[in-house]
């Protein structure tokens, strides 16, 4: 098993979709895959404040 980062027992069909969907919300969330947007977003607001 050392090869997965995740494990859903399925056993209880609804229970298992929804660790699924966890586990999918927070792939999308991670730092590594957000942070360029928000840097970007960063850059855009610190250039509007320079203004002021």
């Amino acid at each position: 098993m050392d090869a997965y980062d995740y494990v859903v027992e399925n056993d209880d069909v609804e229970l298992a979709c929804e660790r699924i969907k966890a586990i999918v919300l927070a792939e999308h969330l991670r730092r590594d895959r957000v942070a360029p947007r928000y840097k970007k977003c960063w850059g855009r607001i610190n250039h509007v404040r320079s203004f002021n």
